[in-house]
Parts: C-alpha cells; sequence; structure tokens
C-alpha cells in the first residue's frame, strides 16, 4: 500500500536544499545532534531538549518565573534576556507537540505543529517534509539559546517606516 504525502507528510523525503540547512544546523549544535543520534525515539529527544531548556531555565529564575506564568506583563517581560526567550520558546515547542491547529491560509485545513518530531525525522531519515526555511529559523533559535546571537530591537522610526510600507487598507 502506498502512503499519500498530503495525507502523511512524515514519509516525503527533505529537499537537497533542506538537508545542506540541516547539515549546517547539525554541525553548529552538536549537543543536538548526539542527542538525536543516541535516542531511540524522538521522544527521548523531546526528553532531552525539554532537559537542556529546563536546566537553563532552572539556572535564571525570572526567566524561569515567566515561563511558569507566575511572573508576567510587560516589566517582566522585558528583563528577560535573548536567551530567556529561546529557552521558552523551545520549551512552548515541547510543550505545544502534537497539537493541530486549523490553519487559515490553508481554509481552516488541519495542520500539526511538531517542530522538534520534523527535526529528528529529518536528521535521523531525510524525511519529514521540512524545507530549509524551517532549519534556517531553527539554527537561529539555537544561536539565540547559544548565546551566539544578539537581540536587535529596531528603533521606533525604522518601525514606522515598516508600517507604513504595509497598510491595512482601512488607513485613509
Amino acid at each position: 500500500m502506498q502512503t499519500n504525502i498530503k495525507q502523511n507528510p512524515d514519509v516525503a523525503t527533505i529537499s537537497p536544499h533542506a538537508e545542506k540547512t540541516l547539515k549546517q544546523f547539525l554541525k553548529e549544535n552538536p549537543a543536538v545532534k548526539q542527542l538525536i543520534d543516541a535516542s531511540a525515539s524522538q521522544g527521548q529527544v523531546s526528553v532531552g531538549l525539554r532537559k537542556m531548556a529546563m536546566d537553563y531555565l532552572e539556572a535564571n529564575p525570572h526567566a524561569l518565573s515567566f515561563y511558569r506564568f507566575e511572573s508576567q506583563g510587560r516589566e517582566a517581560m522585558e528583563k528577560l534576556s535573548w536567551q530567556d526567550v529561546a529557552a521558552i520558546r523551545i520549551m512552548d515547542y515541547l510543550d505545544h507537540a502534537g497539537r493541530t491547529y486549523k490553519d487559515l491560509n490553508k481554509r481552516g485545513q488541519e495542520v500539526g505543529s511538531d517542530p522538534f518530531n520534523m527535526l529528528y525525522l529529518a536528521a535521523r531519515y531525510r524525511r519529514g517534509g521540512a524545507r530549509a526555511s524551517f532549519f534556517t529559523d531553527m539554527i537561529h533559535l539555537f544561536r539565540q539559546f547559544r548565546g551566539a546571537s544578539v537581540r536587535q530591537i529596531p528603533i521606533r522610526e525604522k518601525v514606522l517606516e515598516w508600517m507604513g510600507q504595509h497598510p491595512s487598507g482601512l488607513d485613509p
């Protein structure tokens, strides 16, 4: 029996461009590569990534408090470091893995969200259908988590310029 790729994207191979970007991700993140290589299942990878992120959060009490919704609001958010934000994002991915959502860009079609399963399938089997842009996002997320990238907050004038280029259609 042949599996329909649209019904089961886990069987779709990744493109050569995606594979190249994945290799860059794995080269930059030897701890993640080692975790994937040593794991017998995607679940084990998730457990390992959760431990990495929680170890970081436990060493940074304000970030842990924010992640647990014990501290909230703009003031609490502004106290987060760029690495804190990455650790929280990793935990958010893990906490919501496997959920499905209606994608309004696809006329309400149900789509799944499990980024670390996609990473596992790609790294182990060159499958999962992830695109190069997905691996680029993972590269930036883990650079942020490792402290290898710096937060760049645009100045107000630049944001206003961007907003001016994309009016809502309701403005005069």
